[in-house]
């Protein structure tokens, strides 16, 4: 199999259809109890990856964080569980706990530790992180609160009837809908592939404009413009691996629509449309972090709350019915597709 997340028609037959063989649904990587008073929600939300980059693991806390987020949960506790390979010395493994204690007080998680372990089975180190988050009663939006859609999960492959209630039922959920983006396309990428090809970037690049660059990437958080995209009332779809394409066709499966999408729209930041050009790369299929799609009939009220809040936010298509999922660029067209393979492992920028 390929480095990274599963491609989606392998995951459907060899996990999807394996667990519902014995009547079960998988579950999201979103899982929620109620607390002993049913007052509170106790939300779950993990995330896992190999650290080829410092930088990856604040990205990863973020878009753990992120999926609690989007359950209108905040997180309150982390575990890191990193696997280091046995011959790794002990100062990389204070490199890696310091940017696990970074990430966790960044996300102002004052409860966190972190759980090291070497094995002669892996090459590089994984990184597991698993949070808790707190959903008081209240806080989630009409529509979550009305149908408990794991939406921020980002499953591709919910049960059909439920997809399709979701968007009978629920009003904000229509074939006219509008489609916005919050933050930008693969900005996690972006800071990958500054570390990784620093020398030929800096051939081309001035290093003041990578520098800036860098710090300027680093700074993303999804939890502001997901809380604001809740108050609104929208449903909320976090973006990572594979990029915003495959954020948009999950979003797609989830609800179970087809939807038109405007290329030109998609938010990139020009260190991004720099480094991707030189490198040879399409940021729309790459790690994008830092990104959201929110769902909404009132596109222009939650464009509105997000300037007021200076994130940067577009309407960038419709849903609509039928499954065509289109990407419209100009005069051009052509139909989005399921995940296959991120670009940073297609290029081998990571394994």
């Amino acid at each position: 199999m390929k480095a990274g997340k599963l491609a989606e028609a392998v995951e459907r037959r060899s996990v999807t259809k394996l667990i519902r063989a014995k009547g079960k649904e998988p579950a999201g990587v979103v899982a929620s109890c109620e607390g002993a008073a049913g007052t509170e929600n106790f939300i779950m939300a993990v995330g896992e990856l190999v650290v080829e980059y410092l930088c990856q693991i604040a990205f990863l806390a973020n878009r753990v964080a992120g999926l609690l987020a989007a359950e209108a949960a905040k997180a309150v506790t982390a575990v890191f569980a990193l696997a280091l390979p046995i011959e790794s010395e002990e100062a990389e493994l204070k490199q890696l706990v310091r940017a696990c204690q970074a990430a966790a007080e960044k996300l102002g998680i004052e409860s966190y530790t972190v759980h090291p372990r070497s094995s002669s089975t892996v090459t590089k180190p994984v990184l597991s992180v698993t949070m808790t988050g707190v959903q008081a009663e209240g806080l989630c939006s009409e529509v979550q609160a009305q149908e408990k859609i794991p939406f921020g999960a980002g499953s591709s492959e919910p049960k059909a009837t439920d997809a399709a209630k979701a968007v009978e039922t629920t009003p904000q959920v229509r074939n006219d809908c509008a489609i916005l983006m919050a933050g930008y396309a693969a900005m996690e990428a972006t800071v990958c592939m500054m570390e990784a090809a620093q020398e030929k970037l800096a051939a081309r690049l001035s290093k003041q404009f990578l520098q800036d660059g860098k710090e300027l990437l680093v700074q993303t958080d999804t939890r502001q413009a997901i809380a604001i995209a809740l108050e609104q009332g929208a449903l909320v779809k976090t973006a990572g691996e594979g990029g915003i394409f495959t954020a948009l066709w999950e979003l797609g499966s989830y609800l179970d629509c087809g939807m038109q999408v405007e290329l030109r729209e998609l938010l990139l930041r020009q260190e991004t449309i720099e480094v991707c050009e030189i490198l040879d790369l399409n940021p729309y299929l790459m790690l994008s972090g830092g990104a959201i799609l929110a769902v909404t009939n009132r596109p222009e009220e939650l464009l509105t709350a997000y300037k007021a809040a200076g994130i940067p936010a577009a309407k960038v298509g419709v849903l609509t019915g039928g499954h065509d999922r289109i990407l419209n660029n100009g005069e051009e067209q052509r139909y989005l597709e399921p995940f296959r393979e991120d670009e940073l492992y297609r290029t081998g920028i990571l394994h």
